[in-house]
C-alpha cells in the first residue's frame, strides 16, 4: 500500500523518527525528509559528485518552477542542517559545507534558467540551446578544475538536453500565461 504523505508528516521507523518537508520545484509533489540534523533532500537539493565544488540541478520537464525551487531550497537553509544528502549523489557533511552548498544551488538555478530564456528570446532553437547550455556547463566544470572524465560523469547524472526541456518549457508556459491576462 502507498500512502501519500505531507508536510510535518512523521514517518517512525524503530526509534528514528523522520519528518517529511514538502519541498516542490523539482516536481510539485517532491519531498525532503528531515532526520535530526540531517536531510535527505531528493532532487530539489541538487547534483553534486562526491566534494567536487559543483552543484547542478536535474531540471527535466515537466515539472521545473523557478521560484518555487529557490522557495524550497530557502527552506532547506532554514534548518541549517548539517548533514545534507540529494539524490545525486553522495552526502555533504558539516554545517558550513552544507549552508556553502545550498548557497550555490540558490545562485546556480536562476543562472541557469536566465541563460536559457536568453538564448530562447535570442530566437534560437532547441538544438541550439542545448548546445550553448552544454557549452555554459563545460566552462564552469573547467573552471573548478574538472578533467574530461569528471564532465562526463556530471553530463550524465544531469543530462543537458533533459535540463533544457524542463526549463523551456517553464519559461513557454509562464509567458503563454502573461499573454492571457
Amino acid at each position: 500500500n502507498l500512502t501519500a504523505l505531507n508536510e510535518g508528516d512523521i514517518i517512525s521507523v524503530g526509534d528514528l523518527e523522520i519528518e517529511c518537508l514538502d519541498t516542490p520545484g523539482h516536481a510539485s509533489h517532491h519531498m525532503a525528509y528531515r532526520l535530526g540534523n540531517r536531510c535527505f533532500s531528493g532532487d530539489v537539493g541538487g547534483t553534486r559528485l562526491g566534494n567536487r565544488p559543483l552543484v547542478d540541478i536535474p531540471a527535466a520537464p515537466p515539472e521545473f518552477d523557478l521560484e518555487v525551487w529557490l522557495d524550497s531550497v530557502k527552506r532547506l537553509q532554514d534548518y541549517k542542517f548539517e548533514e545534507l544528502y540529494p539524490t545525486h549523489f553522495g552526502g555533504i557533511i558539516g554545517a558550513e559545507n552544507v549552508a556553502a552548498h545550498l548557497a550555490d544551488l540558490q545562485a546556480f538555478i536562476p543562472s541557469m534558467a536566465g541563460l536559457i530564456r536568453g538564448e530562447m528570446e535570442a530566437g534560437k532553437d532547441r538544438d541550439e540551446i542545448v548546445e550553448a547550455y552544454t557549452a555554459w556547463q563545460v566552462a564552469r566544470a573547467k573552471g573548478a578544475g574538472f578533467n574530461d572524465e569528471e564532465i562526463d560523469r556530471y553530463k550524465t547524472a544531469t543530462p543537458h538536453d533533459m535540463s533544457v526541456d524542463g526549463v523551456r518549457r517553464y519559461w513557454t508556459k509562464k509567458w503563454e500565461a502573461a499573454s492571457q491576462q
